[in-house]
């Protein structure tokens, strides 16, 4: 009864630090810590992606590799007031942002400190805008710390949003207006989870839910809605912060338990060599730039409240790190490499499976997997969350039976191909 009881107090006391916090802030660990919840091991799953992805990406800056990856885009904007339905000009000026940003071209980065200008780097990512999907809703999208986040409300036409385009392939971006009472969240994104790492047994969160969700109001720069919060500047580096949890990168504070009451936590880190500690986020401060909340030796850093990474205002951010950039970058070999491959045809993820019949069983599966639709496939392909392909099938017929005796247990995409689009499936492989 006392463990239950000191429960119920420290909820409480996180409600109510949240809800009498005026400063907006990102849903990153509230959905971190739900996901852990329902899918035990998912933050180690996490965790083990994103050291993958740095020596990845670290080793292809030492190879010399230096593309500039091109990441589809999706905006589905789910509308209920007629404020929310942001004009396309809010749209294409919050792209300029992205473009910006993932290039170091913004305007701002001379602002950058001269301690921090020497690691600050240029990710070469670039972003095109494929589709804006428009969709009127009754619905609501209400978040809270015991409801958690509206994941199929918003992001299944059925819940009263919009299908995910298949996001193997594309970026979904949902806008829209959150009602929370945690104060005011800006946005929350799905980072790559390395599902092989799993433990046995354990389901997958739903592949259609992956990508980013940001509050109406905080997109572009040009929006003519006030902001979430009086006198916060809205420059569009919400969507700039949930694209970086997107392609695998923390807080830069690490997201410490202290941090969530104001206390310095320097013993937790955001796994990046480069960035300073930093125990608190910037918040409370807006922009000082004489922040240092955790001491490091010589040289002792100050914290590095320009990053876009932060809690700072949109104002004051300006950069990425060398080492941050190898992780994106890293994350975009890998995991999430089916973004840079252009394969997958302009249709949403769920009428394609629907319209075919699709149905891919047993899950989990031991030995076999059976593909079976109402019209013959193109391909069927299966893949590692890694984006390497381990099996290709083109002799198919309507119904497909797969041996699996030779595949490792963990967690699989399989890719159905049809005349007219593709339907993406996570397995787990017992």
């Amino acid at each position: 009864m006392k463990r239950i009881i000191t429960l119920i107090v420290l909820l409480f006391i996180i409600s109510n630090t949240y809800s009498q916090n005026s400063h907006p802030h990102c849903g990153h660990e509230l959905l971190m810590q739900k996901m852990e919840e329902q899918y035990p091991g998912y933050r180690d799953a996490v965790n083990n992606t994103f050291e993958a992805a740095k020596l990845r990406g670290k080793n292809s800056r030492t190879a010399g590799g230096n593309d500039v990856y091109t990441i589809p885009v999706v905006v589905h904007i789910v509308w209920n007031q007629p404020e929310e339905n942001l004009a396309d000009s809010v749209i294409l000026s919050q792209m300029e942002v992205l473009n910006e940003d993932f290039r170091r071209l913004n305007v701002d980065a001379v602002n950058t400190r001269p301690e921090f200008d020497s690691i600050a780097g240029d990710p070469m990512i670039e972003f095109t805008l494929e589709e804006i999907v428009r969709v009127q809703t009754t619905t609501t999208f209400d978040v809270g710390l015991l409801g958690g986040l509206p994941d199929q409300a918003i992001k299944t036409t059925a819940g009263g949003g919009s299908d995910a385009w298949d996001p193997t392939c594309y970026m979904n971006m949902w806008v829209v207006h959150l009602n929370s009472d945690l104060g005011a969240l800006l946005g929350y994104a799905y980072p790559p989870d390395g599902l092989p790492n799993w433990p046995a047994g354990s389901s997958a969160p739903e592949q259609a839910y992956e990508g980013v969700v940001i509050e109406y109001s905080a997109m572009g720069r040009n929006n003519p809605n006030p902001p979430p919060v009086a006198g916060f500047d809205i420059v569009g580096r919400t969507p700039t912060h949930e694209v970086g949890h997107y392609l695998g990168l923390r807080h830069i504070w690490g997201d410490g338990t202290g941090a969530i009451f104001g206390i310095p936590d320097c013993d937790v880190d955001d796994g990046v060599d480069d960035t300073p500690n930093a125990g608190t986020n910037s918040q409370a401060e807006g922009c000082d730039f004489t922040k240092n909340t955790c001491t490091e030796g010589s040289p002792d850093l100050p914290d590095m409240v320009e990053n876009y990474m932060d809690y700072s205002t949109e104002t004051c951010q300006n950069m990425f790190t060398q080492g941050q950039i190898d992780i994106m970058r890293g994350v975009l070999e890998g995991p999430r490499s089916g973004l840079l491959t252009g394969s997958c045809l302009p249709i949403n993820i769920n009428d394609v499976a629907n319209e075919k019949g699709l149905s891919i069983f047993p899950n989990p599966a031991t030995n076999y997997l059976t593909v079976e639709a109402n019209e013959v496939p193109v391909s069927i392909e299966i893949y590692d969350m890694l984006g390497q392909q381990i099996q290709l099938i083109t002799n198919t017929q309507l119904t497909n039976t797969i041996s699996l005796k030779a595949t490792e247990a963990g967690l699989y995409l399989v890719k159905t191909t049809f005349d007219n689009g593709t339907a993406t499936k996570k397995i787990m492989v017992n």
